[in-house]
């Protein structure tokens, strides 16, 4: 009954209202007697307060457990996504995407694509699996700030073969 108590917050109604309480007998006694082989909890692979999209590109926008896509969402947000968008509502969409780094002075047109690649993929990151890692830095320091953004991989869990290379030849 411990086990059940750490990995589940369990409500019971009463007159005032729902209340934290323990494991229900009935449930602990369920699984208990059941079969190792019977007993079948799907795998949870993620948990969002906001939609996201699934690895096979569906759009996930209701609360509770998707078991195809083994993600669970608490949305905290209610945003209304069409079917099938037209032209219109695309470039509306991207007008808000837009408007947070609209002033942001990037130096390349290629570095407002990748911020808008980094505002998005974590809301897509399952559709990709590994995602790079984002680097923002100022190549002209000593005037007015001017931002580039580059993906890079990291391979791993350490650094890559380049880093490596311009490190070891920063301490010759």
């Amino acid at each position: 009954m411990n086990e059940l108590n750490r990995c589940a917050t369990w409500l019971a109604k009463d007159k005032e209202g729902w209340k934290a309480t323990s494991a229900p007998k009935t449930v602990v006694d369920d699984l208990l007697s059941a079969r190792r082989s019977e007993v079948t909890v799907p795998a949870l692979k993620d948990v969002s307060i906001v939609p996201m999209f699934t690895r096979d590109g569906r759009l996930l926008n209701r609360s509770g457990f998707d078991e195809g896509s083994g993600i669970f969402l608490d949305l905290k947000v209610d945003v209304q996504v069409p079917e099938s968008p037209t032209p219109r509502e695309v470039r509306r969409a991207l007008r808000h995407l837009w408007k947070p780094i609209s002033q942001f002075p990037f130096v390349d047109k290629s570095d407002r694509l990748h911020a808008l690649a980094m505002i998005l993929e974590p809301f897509m990151r399952d559709m990709f699996g590994p995602t790079p890692m984002y680097f923002i830095n100022s190549r002209m320091p000593e005037r007015a700030p001017r931002f580039s953004l580059r993906p890079r991989s990291i391979q791993g869990l350490g650094i890559g073969r380049r880093h490596r290379r311009l490190q070891r030849r920063r301490k010759r």
